[in-house]
């Protein structure tokens, strides 16, 4: 079994951290939201608010928490958000 618990208490203790350098501040937020998404898929229970930063990973992580909660509406808003952030151009 997964300890994505473990996970999104190292990377929140990241997110702390100064002096961090390129993308890496968004590297460590869109691997804190893939644990928040799975915990929540795991155990059924939330472990974020919005997301801090905006970048298409982020969001697209927060929608699947939010899929997990069965907060449906939320995680449309998230997905949508996530595909305004996207040069994919995924339609939802």
């Amino acid at each position: 079994m997964e300890k994505f618990d473990k996970a999104i208490k190292l990377y929140t203790e990241l997110k702390k951290e100064r002096g961090l350098i390129d993308h890496e501040a968004e590297d460590i937020e869109s691997n804190w939201s893939a644990a928040c998404a799975q915990n929540a898929l795991s155990t059924g229970t939330a472990t974020t608010e919005k997301p801090a930063l905006e970048a298409y990973e982020i969001y697209f992580n927060f929608s699947y928490e939010m899929i997990a909660l069965g907060k449906l509406s939320e995680a449309i808003e998230a997905l949508q958000h996530s595909q305004s952030m996207s040069s994919l151009g995924f339609a939802f």
